[in-house]
């Protein structure tokens, strides 16, 4: 129930502390405190009589020339409070909330006018538009949530009408969701199935807009991040497979190979068919083994090289480069002595790349010198 603030005894109080302070007016207070007292003894008196509309004028100018005065303020409260319930039974609730809204403002400490703001809050939300614009319900819910942050109610409500918003000015805009706002919407009801999938909707649309300008690094940050909101979603998941081998082409150009390499992985993971990635990741563990670094050992490099003929068995280049390497690490393992395992490798050497004659020269002579 709706509470109306009681105000015989509170206006006997407002005029007990008018008569008290009265005298000293006269002798020292300045023209400003002046017409404070006399604006608030003037909207007190059309309080005590219940007449709220003669009253506010003069109450809101008392608190506006002393905004420090808790006794203005407090009046002031009391009587947009009652305003307010007035109009709202004249059935103008959103007229009404404006005043309650007011008063809350002025008195968050009175249990009273707090209760009838928070139950006219809560009905708000329910209001069609075009009675209460999504917008000034926000407003209204907000308040309601500083003044109760553990009501359940007011978070899951402020969630959903923030998230509608956001969806509302998209269209009318033609432009993409607002991102900040669908977050801090999902951060109040963090199980929401449909502001989650608007928040993903809102990652893709930013990450189609950034990939023009080439930042991949964020792009791909949006994609996964749409793509934990919504799990195997075809679209998003595309979408970062793809983004994640556009950036790995960078990181090929820039010889970090490695980078390139993860990269393609993790897009091949998630598009495991996708023809491009895999030649992709095959040229790249290609280039890798034949890089110019110095920390990649020989075995290092022929590893590199089997996982790219894995990939794409039939690329020629591929085939001779790991034969090459096969056949460096036999004769290294050879000139240590070590006659079986340089057989081996230069055994599984003939076997990938059989017209090499290099290949064949070197098996002959380990056979040759084990031989004598």
């Amino acid at each position: 129930m709706l509470r109306k603030k009681t105000v015989i005894v509170i206006s006997g109080i407002i005029a007990a502390t008018f008569v008290m302070t009265h005298t000293l007016l006269e002798a020292q207070d300045p023209p400003t405190k002046v017409q404070a007292e006399n604006s608030f003894f003037t909207g007190s008196h059309h309080l005590a009589q219940g007449n709220m509309v003669r009253a506010l004028p003069h109450l809101e100018k008392a608190a506006e020339l002393e905004p420090e005065n808790s006794t203005y303020k407090d009046t002031l409260a009391i009587a947009l409070n009652n305003q307010g319930l007035r109009v709202v039974r004249e059935g103008n609730v959103p007229e009404g909330l404006k005043y309650l809204l007011k008063a809350v403002n002025l008195a968050p400490h009175d249990k009273d006018i707090v209760a009838n703001f928070t139950q006219l809050a809560g009905q708000s939300a329910s209001l069609p538009d075009d009675k209460l614009p999504t917008g000034e319900k926000i407003v209204v819910l907000n308040r309601w949530l500083e003044l109760e942050p553990k009501n359940e109610q007011a978070r899951r409500l402020l969630a959903t009408l923030t998230n509608n918003l956001a969806v509302q000015e998209a269209k009318s805009t033609a432009g993409n969701q607002d991102v900040d706002a669908l977050e801090h919407a999902l951060a109040l009801d963090p199980s929401n199935a449909k502001i989650k999938r608007n928040l993903a909707t809102a990652y893709h649309n930013r990450a189609t807009e950034i990939s023009k300008s080439g930042l991949n690094e964020e792009e791909t940050g949006l994609l996964r991040k749409a793509l934990g909101l919504v799990p195997k979603d075809p679209l998003i998941t595309q979408a970062l497979a793809r983004a994640l081998s556009n950036w790995a082409v960078k990181k090929g150009a820039e010889e970090d190979f490695q980078s390139q390499i993860d990269l393609l992985r993790e897009s091949l993971e998630m598009v495991p068919n996708d023809p491009v990635t895999k030649k992709n990741l095959a040229a790249a563990h290609n280039n890798l083994a034949v890089s110019k670094r110095k920390d990649v050992s020989i075995s290092e490099r022929i590893s590199h090289l089997e996982k790219s003929m894995q990939l794409d068995p039939k690329n020629k280049v591929t085939v001779a480069n790991l034969a090459q390497y096969l056949a460096a690490g036999g004769l290294r393992e050879a000139k240590a002595g070590q006659f079986q395992k340089a057989a081996d490798l230069l055994e599984k050497a003939r076997k990938i790349d059989p017209e090499n004659k290099a290949v064949k020269a070197n098996l002959v002579a380990l056979y040759h010198n084990e031989a004598i």
